[in-house]
């Protein structure tokens, strides 16, 4: 037997280097070679793949992909070409096993990759003296890797979840179960098996060996709600004809009419489903079927209402179905439907509480995807059995539980694919940040293919107002993922939903809500014009009144300076027009800060609108207007900390007095500071005092909040820092303040929806001392040390004080033994789970980062960019000034990932530095 034949499933190995010379060209053949010997192996190698109609780059990242284990021939002397970074990253997002070899006959300095691995948490990887030794090692680590796993297997080091708890046998059938639906169903559809764990984790490998006619007709609908087909090519006769052969004569009439709804509904025909869907309820009266199903019935009717009220603009009243549930005597109990759908539930609970007590040293191998397919496969039998469209829909439902269960338990990239695209298309715009706040790597690792993917699949939800707020959600959370000609694509789709909404007043209102983030979210790639033409301009001419504020929220975002000047005209028109309107002016929220922006972007355009602003909006012109607008006129600044002084001295006095307490939008603390350092205020001793004295009468108030007292403390500290002891006797202050500690901490916790705990006032108090030099370090090394287990909201607090005094104090950079505890801290917190700490935490560190801490801050920088958001990776290249003179080889390093980042404005960002 030949060694190529006795191994059906082979290993798949991608190999990469540089391409285009005769010498890698020469390696990776000949280690194919050696590798294809073994019967067990088959490689990849770009150069010898034929003719496609893939570009290049998706020819060998899909290559990857199909990949079992990446092998990486990286010489030190010829650096890393992109096409092999782009692999490297495309390996850590998925992830990969990946093995590395590196050769230093040329060159001894360490390519980032190499430095990006080393350490206990990266592979481990092996240097070879001389280039052609690739061929024998990457042959040789190959062979051994495979052997070490397949030693750790025969030691039981490795768990298979999906053999390692027997959970009975799901095919048994229940006794009340509908008619002639038999155990023989769920033992013969290995195709709708098959189809739902292949979405559940596309590298499912299942064998189709029992199927049946029913079966085949079943998964074909499958197919219609996963939108990989359409329901136009899907035929209801023939799985209409199975049913026929299973069903009683009076179940299967009641059946066919229920599924004639199901295929009006999937046709966006709502009023003719809920007509035939009230058939169905008659017939099954009159053939006095169970109880169970009746209810069905009316849960699908009830539901079929809601759909038909939210698609024309119609408050939902509650309808007779819903009232006839309501007063049902009995609980709806659905015979196996509910007995599988339990057991679903049970072992995804189960296998949490294996995860969370499994053996560190244990390594999972396999997935329980199969046993969860199994379940959610015998649900969708029983709905497609009884023609219950809320069942088949809430399939996906199922999958959405599965997958965020998965996302828990491992930390694959397609369960964070599945669980987006599940949680999008159901158009809840809370558990879609939620998801992505909650698994922060998808913004990180997320490309343009698994964006076109999910996008396409929230376009196959069959009513058309639900998949078009899907669609909207999509290109909001993942436009700047698409690639340029699908961006294309995507974009005139949207603009069209967007066109027949505005010129449709029964369009669905909820949709605007959706249409205006969607927009907001893409500005920076999208052409402003076009936003001024096909909805700003066209909404303010229409007059569509009910649109302003949120029109006004969008203009205010949009970058004026690209728009063309005769459309700027137009719109700074419009909203001169609003100002002068004393109706307007009182109802819209967002008028303020769309003349702010205007009138800060474009001030040559906006002198006509700011002296209507000044006559018909006064207050609002001497207030917030004048403080954005002016900022470096020191007479404004000066009247604006005055204002804020007053403001800091009436709370101190009103706030708690009889009881009552209030809640503020603005922080005058942080007002002043902001005044400060803007607009250049000649600062005399007079008016250091009044702010200092207002902040202590904050910090002594008995009934002042505690959320007012850190806003002091830190306004203090801040005037520390930015005086460097002039004009004030900060030692007589602080000494006084040190004696009171038991008073200025106490404070009123009585504030609604005020988060800041004694814990918080305790570090600002802490890092005021420390900008005073009165603070010990070990006072401080105790304080950092009690943050790891705090809520987020105390980790934001303590992080903005912690830069209050880095972005202020040059002194305490130069402390090495209190930066050095700062950084351990704040390294911590970059890694948190909340996205505005790792947000947070990476200014600090771009603050912080000096000549001798420039190693470690550097190396988490270098890692920051590949997993995590856009928003953080683009503070990271706005600072390339800074970091290229600290260190112009890691920043280099930075930039390289930063021009084949899967996100568009990255990859801007990078190419123009």
């Amino acid at each position: 037997m030949e060694n190529g034949n006795f191994f059906d499933e082979k290993i798949k190995v991608f190999i990469s280097s540089k391409c285009g010379e005769e010498k890698y060209d020469k390696v990776r053949k000949d280690l194919r070679s050696l590798m294809e010997d073994t019967g067990i192996v088959k490689a990849y190698l770009f150069e010898e793949r034929i003719a496609s109609t893939l570009t290049a780059e998706q020819n060998y990242l899909y290559g990857l992909d199909d990949s079992d284990i990446c092998l990486f021939l990286i010489d030190n002397a010829d650096g890393v070409p992109d096409g092999v970074l782009k692999e490297y990253q495309r390996a850590k997002s998925h992830p990969k096993k990946s093995l590395y070899i590196f050769c230093n006959e040329k060159s001894d300095v360490s390519t980032h990759i190499q430095n990006e691995i080393t350490g206990a948490q990266g592979a481990k990887y092996y240097i070879t003296k001389s280039f052609d030794e690739f061929i024998k090692v990457g042959f040789r680590s190959l062979i051994n890797d495979i052997g070490e796993i397949y030693r750790s297997y025969c030691k039981g080091r490795l768990i298979d979840p999906e053999f390692s708890k027997s959970t009975g046998n799901i095919e048994e059938i229940n006794a009340v179960a509908s008619e002639s639906l038999d155990k023989q169903i769920f033992k013969n559809i290995d195709n709708t098996k098959k189809i739902i764990s292949k979405e559940i984790l596309s590298r499912t490998d299942i064998k189709v060996e029992k199927s049946s006619d029913f079966d085949i007709y079943s998964s074909e609908f499958l197919k219609v709600l996963f939108g990989q087909k359409s329901i136009k090519d899907f035929n209801s006769y023939f799985i209409l004809s199975e049913l026929k052969k299973m069903q009683s004569e009076n179940l299967h009439n009641v059946v066919v009419v229920r599924w004639n709804a199901i295929l009006c509904f999937w046709v966006n025909d709502l009023r003719k489903s809920i007509e035939l869907e009230n058939q169905a309820l008659e017939l099954a009266r009159g053939f006095k079927l169970p109880n169970w199903l009746i209810q069905d019935i009316l849960i699908d009717l009830r539901n079929l209402y809601i759909f038909d009220a939210q698609s024309t603009n119609r408050s939902w009243i509650k309808n007779n179905a819903q009232a006839e549930l309501d007063n049902e005597t009995s609980p709806l109990y659905y015979p196996l439907l509910d007995r599988y759908e339990k057991s679903l539930y049970e072992e995804i609970n189960n296998q949490f509480e294996k995860s969370s007590m499994k053996s560190p040293f244990s390594i999972n191998l396999g997935s329980n995807i199969s046993q969860y397919g199994d379940y959610v496969s015998n649900i969708f039998i029983v709905a497609v059995f009884n023609g219950s469209l809320t069942q088949l829909l809430r399939t996906m439902d199922r999958i959405k539980d599965v997958a965020f269960h998965l996302c828990h338990q491992y930390s694959d990239w397609d369960f964070r694919v599945l669980l987006l695209k599940t949680t999008i298309i159901k158009g809840n715009a809370k558990e879609i940040k939620s998801v992505i706040d909650l698994f922060n790597d998808v913004y990180g690792k997320i490309n343009s293919d698994d964006a076109k993917k999910i996008y396409e699949f929230v376009k196959s939800s069959p009513i058309k107002y639900q998949k078009n707020i899907a669609q909207l959600y999509a290109f909001q959370h993942l436009g700047y993922y698409f690639d340029d000609d699908f961006f294309s694509i995507v974009s005139n789709e949207i603009f069209e939903i967007i066109d027949i909404w505005i010129q449709n007043d029964n369009e669905r209102l909820g949709l605007g809500s959706s249409l205006f983030d969607a927009i907001k979210e893409n500005l920076n790639r999208l052409d402003n014009n076009k936003v001024m033409d096909r909805i700003l301009l066209k909404i303010f001419e229409l007059e569509s009144i009910r649109h302003y504020d949120k029109s006004l929220d969008l203009l205010s975002k949009v970058n004026i300076e690209t728009i063309s000047n005769e459309r700027a005209i137009r719109v700074v028109k419009q909203i001169t027009k609003l100002v002068y309107d004393e109706v307007s002016r009182d109802k819209l929220h967002n008028l303020g800060s769309a003349i702010i922006s205007l009138r800060k972007r474009a001030p040559q355009l906006t002198e006509d609108l700011n002296d209507t602003v000044q006559r018909y909006m006064p207050v609002f012109y001497e207030d917030i207007y004048s403080l954005e607008t002016m900022t470096g006129n020191e007479i404004v600044g000066r009247i604006h900390i005055a204002k804020s002084v007053n403001t800091i001295i009436e709370r101190n006095t009103t706030q708690g007095k009889n009881g009552q307490y209030s809640g503020f939008f603005d922080n005058p603390y942080k007002i002043i500071e902001m005044i400060m350092l803007n607009n250049n205020v000649n600062l005399e001793l007079e008016l250091v005092s009044s702010i200092i004295n207002s902040c202590k009468d904050t910090l002594y108030a008995e009934s002042q909040t505690l959320d007012a007292k850190v806003n002091a403390m830190n306004l203090i500290t801040f005037l520390r820092l930015f005086l460097n002891g002039n004009l004030f006797d900060f030692n007589e202050l602080i000494d006084h303040l040190i004696k009171d500690e038991a008073n200025i901490s106490s404070g009123s916790e009585k504030m609604f929806l005020d988060k800041t705990s004694r814990a918080t006032i305790h570090f600002s108090y802490v890092m005021m001392k420390l900008a005073f030099n009165k603070a010990e370090i070990e006072e401080i090394v105790d304080l950092l040390s009690m943050y790891s287990n705090f809520e987020a909201y105390e980790k934001i607090k303590a992080l903005r004080t912690i830069m209050l005094l880095l972005e202020n104090n040059v002194e305490l950079k130069q402390d090495k033994k209190v930066n050095l505890h700062f950084l351990q801290f704040i390294i911590g917190l970059s890694n948190d789970s909340n996205h505005d700490v790792r947000y947070l935490a990476t200014i600090a560190l771009l603050n912080m980062i000096t000549e001798y801490n420039k190693v470690p801050i550097m190396k988490k920088l270098i890692s920051i960019m590949d997993y995590d958001s856009a928003y953080i990776k683009s503070h990271i290249l706005a600072l390339s000034d800074k970091l290229s003179a600290t260190d112009e080889n890691s920043f280099s390093f930075i930039k390289e990932k930063a021009k084949v980042d899967n996100h568009f404005i990255i990859r801007q960002r990078a190419l123009s530095l």
